[in-house]
């Protein structure tokens, strides 16, 4: 479990808390709870995290401050140290997306978050948002076939790349790397465009009202 020298545990039990949860769970290689945070929270009373699924990480991440790894995870492959800001990110990506990696939500309070750590101020990881896409579809053409939601997994993850990169990037991933699975990538592509097209008419109506 990583803390910032500005997070703290909640509770005085909450190590032995975890210790029962590893207990309670012995094949789960991640265990995962909640962490207080006024800005992630502030809509939930300060706590942020609930279950987590491939649909949801592709949107937002997991506060690595409310989980234990085991360490064979790490002795597969470490942090990608190219990413300076969002290297959980890009780590809690790669064990989410695999569904052989068994993981466990508990509703446990773990750690208080603090704001002003460069990953919470800076706009973004550039390194990490070029390879976003990239990193996404390889591990997706992997275990697509073992997703539970398929067309609203690739819905999701066509309109983050919209937001990120344009629709061309879409529709190039789904025309040269989703082939296998076209049936799927092709419909969930038409809903993200259409999600994409009229969240931007809408917003530039906006703007162009508030002119």
């Amino acid at each position: 479990l990583f803390l910032g020298s500005d997070d703290f545990f909640v509770t005085n039990s909450v190590m032995e808390d975890l210790g029962m949860m590893i207990n309670a769970y012995p094949s789960a290689q991640v265990i995962y709870g909640d962490v207080l945070n006024v800005k992630l929270g502030r809509k939930t009373g300060g706590r942020y995290g609930g279950i987590f699924d491939e649909r949801r990480i592709l949107k937002t991440n997991i506060c690595h401050q409310g989980i234990i790894y085991r360490k064979e995870l790490f002795a597969r492959r470490a942090y990608d140290t190219r990413f300076k800001y969002f290297a959980d990110y890009e780590f809690n990506l790669r064990w989410m997306l695999n569904p052989t990696i068994e993981r466990k939500y508990v509703p446990l309070l773990v750690s208080n978050f603090s704001d002003g750590g460069l990953s919470s101020t800076v706009p973004g990881d550039p390194v990490f948002l070029k390879e976003y896409a990239l990193i996404v579809k390889n591990l997706v053409k992997v275990y697509f076939q073992l997703y539970p939601n398929r067309i609203s997994f690739l819905t999701t993850f066509f309109h983050r790349i919209n937001k990120l990169d344009g629709p061309k990037t879409s529709l190039s991933i789904c025309r040269k790397d989703f082939v296998s699975f076209k049936g799927y990538a092709y419909t969930a592509l038409f809903i993200a465009l259409t999600r994409y097209l009229v969240g931007f008419y809408f917003l530039k109506k906006r703007i162009n009202n508030e002119n």
